[in-house]
């Protein structure tokens, strides 16, 4: 096969792994040569599948004379060996990934979720848990602020967290001698206000509640449980300087 006919298997093994949700966010993830590699893994499952077919057709061409006569008309007109491989590589990567998608069961959503899981940020998998449950998270900047809430931002594994958004419930500091949690601000009224609808919020107001961190400001993030935290935690905020041991 001509190296030039090699395109088409590789460009519909490229549109395969952008649109087939299996291989669709390890190819947005990939870079460069990892994506042509990608692409080309893809685009080699192509063409053996449309050089099996190829065969297929020409046993059938001796039952079928409407195949003979369609072979020898596209071979008049593209007189190049393996013309048909190729291009009939790059129609099943442009059809296929639907019907895989349909017939594996592949969704956007659990693969987002296996891809995310797979490469195993301990971050990423974190916050992803935490919007799925509706679980708050605790915020610690490097500044020493405090924030609380549920996390609002949409992951996509295609690419790296840059920064985190949460619809803010409590916000204080970490007091600088024993890094106890000090809450100052309750974000409550306000917040019942918005879901209540009240007419009072304006609708920038809904828009603007929540609270966008880069990730290069923040210094951790937990899982927050305010029933937990006030049965087991409040109570350290009146407790004297830590003693030093022996």
């Amino acid at each position: 096969m001509s190296f030039n006919l090699l395109f088409l298997p590789l460009l519909g093994g490229y549109v395969f792994a952008r649109n087939c949700f299996r291989t669709r966010y390890s190819a947005l993830r990939s870079e460069n040569y990892r994506l042509l590699f990608v692409a080309a893994e893809c685009g080699l499952y192509l063409l053996i599948l449309a050089a099996i077919l190829r065969y297929i057709f020409t046993l059938a061409e001796q039952s079928l004379p409407l195949l003979a006569f369609a072979d020898r008309l596209w071979h008049a007109v593209f007189p190049f060996e393996y013309s048909g491989v190729a291009v009939l590589s790059f129609i099943l990567g442009r059809t296929l990934w639907p019907v895989v998608n349909r017939l594996f069961d592949f969704t956007s959503e659990g693969e987002v979720n296996r891809t995310i899981d797979e490469k195993g940020d301990p971050l990423e998998v974190l916050l992803k848990h935490a919007m799925e449950e509706h679980r708050a998270v605790i915020v610690t900047l490097q500044s020493g602020k405090v924030y609380v809430g549920q996390v609002i931002t949409n992951f996509n594994p295609a690419y790296d967290v840059q920064s985190v958004k949460i619809s803010t419930i409590l916000s204080g500091y970490r007091k600088p001698e024993d890094q106890t949690v000090i809450f100052n601000t309750d974000y409550g009224s306000v917040l019942k206000a918005v879901h209540a609808k009240d007419p009072s919020v304006s609708e920038r107001d809904m828009k603007d509640l929540g609270t966008v961190f880069p990730l290069t400001e923040i210094r951790s993030v937990g899982i927050f449980s305010l029933p937990m935290y006030k049965q087991f935690f409040a109570h350290l905020t009146n407790r004297p300087p830590l003693q030093d041991h022996p």
